[in-house]
C-alpha cells in the first residue's frame, strides 16, 4: 500500500502507483483484482447493494431463511411446457354459506392470468352422503366461486344431489401469474 504525508499544502507520495500535483493525488496504477481486497475482507454494507442489473453467479444454494435462493431452489410453474416467470400460488380456505355457495377473493394475489385451480370440499363424515364435490362457475384474476354439492351416490349416478349446508370447509389452490 502506498503511504504519504502532506507537507506545505502538497503531498509527498512514498510507494508506487500514486502521483501528486499540488494537493491533487492521482492513481497511476490501474485498479485490478490483484490489488483489491476480496469481498469478504470488506466492511459489511449498511445499506442496499445495487448490482446495476447484473446477476450473482456461481453461488451456493441458500440454507437459512435469510439466505438468497438460487434459481434451482425456486418453484417453477409451467404452462403447456413453457416455464412461466413471476408465477404465483394462492391457497385459501373458506366455508359454504346457507345456499352451499363458496367464494374466494384472489385480489391479494395480484393475478393477471390464471393457469389452473383446484377446489376441495372437506367431508363431514365417512358415508357417501357426507361426501361433497365442488362446481366452480366463476374464475377470474380476482375471484373464484361456485357451489358445493353432496349426495348419496357417485357423481356419475342418476341419484339426486343437494347443495351443501352452511359451514362446510372449502380449500382452494390457484396457479397463475
Amino acid at each position: 500500500m502506498a503511504r504519504g504525508s502532506f507537507s506545505g499544502g502538497g503531498f509527498s507520495a512514498a510507494g508506487t502507483g500514486l502521483t501528486s500535483t499540488g494537493s491533487t493525488i492521482s492513481l497511476t496504477t490501474p485498479i485490478s483484482s490483484s490489488n483489491l481486497p476480496a469481498l469478504n475482507q470488506l466492511t459489511v454494507p449498511t445499506g442496499d447493494l445495487n448490482l446495476n442489473t447484473h446477476k450473482l453467479i456461481n453461488v451456493t444454494s441458500g440454507t437459512a431463511s435469510t439466505d438468497v435462493a438460487t434459481f434451482g431452489q425456486t418453484t417453477k410453474v409451467y404452462n403447456s411446457g413453457t416455464i412461466q416467470s413471476a408465477s404465483k400460488i394462492f391457497t385459501g380456505t373458506t366455508t359454504t354459506d346457507s345456499s352451499g355457495i363458496f367464494s374466494f377473493n384472489l385480489t391479494s394475489a395480484g393475478f393477471t392470468t390464471i393457469f389452473s385451480f383446484n377446489v376441495v370440499i372437506v367431508s363431514s363424515g365417512l358415508t357417501s352422503a357426507d361426501m361433497g364435490f365442488a362446481s366452480v362457475n366463476v374464475v377470474s384474476a380476482t375471484a373464484l366461486s361456485g357451489a358445493g354439492f353432496q349426495g348419496a351416490g357417485a357423481v356419475l349416478s342418476a341419484l339426486p344431489f343437494a347443495l351443501l349446508p352452511a359451514g362446510r370447509t372449502v380449500y382452494a389452490t390457484v396457479l397463475g401469474i
